[in-house]
Parts: C-alpha cells; structure tokens; sequence
C-alpha cells in the first residue's frame, strides 16, 4: 500500500524518533512511504535547490497518488493542517496520531472533523497498537 505520512518538517523536528518509528513499522510490513524524506535527519539536503512551489506540488501528487494519508499531529503545524484538508477533500482515507499528553495542542479543526479517524497514543506499544488498527481497516 502506497501512504503518504504526514509529519511537522520544520517545528517538530523534536518528535523526529517518532516519525522514524511510524516510518518503520510501515515499510516493514510491506508498505511504501512515498514521501520518506520527512523522516530524514536533515531534509535539507533533498530539497536543496527545490522552489516552495515545487515542495508543494510534490506533496499533492504524493496525496493523489497515496492509498491512504496517516498524520502525525502532535505538534501544531500549517503544513500538517493543509496536507489533511487537502487528503480529505481528494476523498483519501485519512488518518491522525497523537500523543495522549499533548492533546490540547491538537487543532480542533482535526479533532472535529468526521472524515478524519485519530488515534491516541502513549508509547510506543500503543502507536504500534494504533498502527496496526489503521492498517486493518484499509486491509
């Protein structure tokens, strides 16, 4: 399965660890992320040279092209917020992960849409769990 993992580039950087994580148990079940360069130590050197513009429409071919979107919405981010709307309003099956502790950081306009299905989590065990409840549902 293609998936498009969503994930804050430039302010959460902190929760970096994570995305490698999710980005693991993806691929080593068989799945492809199409955009793995968000889970590089430094993404500077791939988009080095690269317009905003470009960014942008690599990010929405990789959106159209993905069987599913998972974000990763722990840290607030205009980026995050833009590729689900974006998934959503292209019909993809979308997803959002947080850490239980920061909920409250958790934009609204994520929490309270139907189209989006989220997920809480508290270690790593229960991302996993998550993970592998999200897979189900496509499979």
């Amino acid at each position: 399965m293609n998936i498009f993992l969503s994930v804050s580039v430039n302010a959460g950087r902190q929760y970096l660890p994570t995305y490698k994580h999710i980005a693991q148990y993806l691929t080593s079940g068989g799945h492809r992320i199409l955009d793995e360069q968000v889970v590089l130590d430094d993404m500077s050197t791939v988009e080095a040279g690269k317009s905003d513009q470009w960014i942008h429409d690599k990010a929405r071919r990789d959106i159209e092209a993905c069987d599913i979107v998972i974000a990763e919405a722990t840290n607030p981010s205009t980026g995050v917020g833009v590729e689900i709307g974006y998934s959503v309003m292209r019909g993809k099956p979308t997803y959002a992960l947080y850490l239980k502790e920061k909920e409250d950081r958790v934009s609204t306009m994520v929490k309270g849409n139907d189209a989006i299905k989220i997920f809480s989590y508290s270690n790593e065990k229960e991302l996993d769990s998550c993970l592998g409840t999200i897979l189900a549902q496509i499979n």
